[in-house]
């Protein structure tokens, strides 16, 4: 085995680095979102509540009938769940 160039050492350090920095070493959940445009980190219940209350308020307004929006929760949480 050849010994590593500095420039070879150098990209290993940070290769090491950023495996080591998880999520939880930023303060972040792993299961956080993040909203593209702006880069911010919310948290998967706000992420939940944000959808439900959007099918909730396009109901009330009528924008979609009711099997619809039942339709569209009950797909979302099926598809988001995960066994513990």
């Amino acid at each position: 085995m050849q010994p590593l160039s500095h420039g070879d050492h150098l990209r290993e350090s940070l290769a090491e680095r950023r495996k080591r920095e998880t999520a939880a070493d930023r303060g972040r959940s792993p299961s956080d979102y993040v909203v593209p445009v702006v880069h911010v980190h919310l948290p998967e219940p706000v992420v939940k509540a944000g959808f439900y209350g959007g099918v909730a308020a396009a109901l009330a307004v009528g924008a979609v009938d009711w099997p619809l929006a039942l339709l569209a929760g009950v797909g979302v949480a099926i598809a988001r769940h995960r066994r513990a």
